[in-house]
């Protein structure tokens, strides 16, 4: 750790910076991350309060600083004191027809001066990173806010770092599409395969640093320059390229398998199949990869039965082709989750995927849903003992019915005109003037989600299974039930993180030994790996 933020003698200090921090031109308040805040959502005064962060090692968290001018202002800028705390603006997209038609969901850099107008609210996304094994214990710096030139407001950020660490390596394993050719088209980067190559690549990453893994590494699975990312252990899962040669398709395995690599891939051989040629053809290439290898795992997202056979579905159908049951969350009933339960006691995996489907009341991450629609799915997951999530793309920008994802987010109009965002959860930088992707609210939502499970996962191996499973119940109870107040999380999160650092208090002064050691909390190696097998 080379810097982190200054460490807290008294909390008199901190209370004292807010002293003139209300400029008499604006109201400054702050908002969790799990709200969305609209041009005009009611301001809260901060009054005597600053910013504040609870976080363990390892673990990104955010809050919101929101500017309200009472009259229009120009050139305004908020920045950091502290090198571990990012300044993101928070912009907004069009949805015409919701009754907010203005909704916040990308987050550029904050890298230039901003004109707000009087009563309008702009929100800034100030994000923070622990690093792992940080120190336990209050820390802060200050978040400036000026306007023309001048300092407007100094407002103090607290953050309170708990004595453990979540795991680098997630629970969950992931894997989201990267639409390369429509990045490539809105980046207008040279034909030239390396700068694509380049660009895609700070794609990947981005994912990546919110704990999310894509399809496709940057470079071929075989390539030396893809094995960095192969070994990375934040990554959890990618896609070995299917081909009907079995001798190519050996080489491969063989190849990663010797590299270590080839328990993290599975194979995608067809998408959503439901009619007798799409599960022919799943049943021919699950066939060729099983003879290839053992240990291979094929994946075939589905969101329905087939529509040849009334009387049996694809778990009757397919157990003998699939090793990783990926079900739409719209499909996912009582039947359903028994029959992923009983993969699962086979040694298989159940994974859940979100696209265009289900809409409200269940959890997905369209624009136009609130930031705990986003959150809840994965304490949904948790509570389905779900391993994995699969969504389609990141990046679908494709230009015959999106011209500009920053103007107009209805992505896949050919199906739904009154969807947004479905399979868009980041934005070209090209729009900013940087050669790489823009986060949004949804991803900030998904990383944070991802997060709550490694809390969980401490949580059951401090506790057991029952007590983690009580505080899911306490904001979740089925898929279309769940919490939708972002102070009942921050609420919950606390009382799982007061419980782990009571823990590890106990174990500092009586020395102890066993479940809940400072090992087992701060690992999370996830699944085990297994070796490669070939025929």
């Amino acid at each position: 750790m080379e810097r982190f933020l200054v460490a807290i003698i008294g909390l008199s200090l901190v209370l004292g910076l807010c002293a003139g921090a209300m400029a008499q031109d604006m109201q400054l308040w702050c908002a969790p991350a799990t709200q969305k805040v609209f041009k005009d959502t009611p301001a809260c005064d901060m009054a005597d309060c600053g910013l504040y962060i609870t976080a363990a090692g390892g673990e990104y968290e955010s809050v919101q600083l929101v500017i309200t001018p009472n009259e229009d202002l120009s050139n305004v800028t908020v920045s950091a004191a502290a090198d571990d705390v990012k300044v993101y603006e928070v912009r907004y997209v069009s949805i015409p027809h919701t009754p907010e038609k203005q909704w916040p969901d990308p987050l550029p850099p904050h890298l230039r001066p901003v004109n707000l107008k009087a009563g309008q609210n702009q929100p800034f996304w100030i994000k923070v990173y622990v690093p792992e094994y940080q120190s336990p214990g209050l820390y802060w710096t200050t978040v400036h806010v000026d306007v023309d030139g001048r300092q407007a407001a100094v407002i103090p950020l607290t953050v309170s770092v708990y004595p453990f660490t979540i795991s680098k390596t997630p629970h969950v394993r992931t894997a989201f599409g990267i639409s390369k050719g429509y990045l490539y088209n809105h980046h207008e980067v040279s034909p030239k395969m390396q700068a694509r190559e380049f660009l895609y690549a700070r794609y990947y990453e981005m994912l990546l640093d919110h704990r999310v893994s894509a399809y496709s590494v940057p470079f071929g699975v075989t390539s030396p320059r893809a094995m960095k990312y192969l070994r990375d252990e934040r990554m959890t899962s990618y896609v070995i390229p299917y081909t009907d040669d079995r001798d190519e398709m050996l080489e491969t395995c063989r190849y990663l398998g010797e590299k270590g690599v080839f328990h993290k891939g599975m194979y995608y051989p067809i998408d959503e199949p439901f009619t007798k040629k799409s599960y022919d053809t799943l049943q021919q290439r699950a066939q060729n990869i099983h003879d290839t290898t053992v240990t291979g795992k094929v994946c075939s997202p589905f969101y329905r039965g087939p529509d040849f056979d009334s009387e049996r579905d694809i778990f009757d159908i397919a157990t003998d082709w699939l090793d990783i049951w990926c079900m739409n969350t719209g499909y996912y009933g009582a039947t359903q989750m028994e029959k992923m339960q009983e993969r699962q006691a086979a040694g298989e995996e159940a994974w859940w995927y979100v696209c265009c489907g289900p809409g409200r009341p269940k959890a997905n991450f369209f624009v136009d849903m609130n930031a705990m629609q986003h959150r809840m799915l994965f304490w949904q997951m948790y509570k389905h003992n779900i391993d994995g999530l699969l969504y389609w793309s990141t990046t679908y920008w494709n230009p015959s019915v999106t011209k500009d994802p920053w103007e107009d987010m209805a992505t896949v109009k050919d199906i739904n005109p009154k969807l947004y965002g479905d399979g868009s959860l980041m934005y070209p930088g090209s729009k900013i003037g940087v050669n790489s992707p823009v986060s949004s609210i949804r991803l900030e939502c998904i990383l944070d989600g991802l997060e709550d499970i490694e809390y969980l996962v401490l949580l059951e191996r401090a506790y057991g299974r029952e007590v983690a499973d009580k505080m899911v119940a306490s904001l979740v109870t089925s898929l279309t039930e769940y919490s939708q107040d972002p102070l009942e999380l921050l609420t919950v999160r606390e009382d799982i993180a007061d419980g782990l650092s009571a823990l590890r208090a106990f174990e500092a002064t009586q020395e102890l030994e066993g479940v809940g050691t400072e090992a087992e909390l701060s690992s999370g190696t996830g699944k085990d790996a297994g070796p490669y097998v070939s025929r």
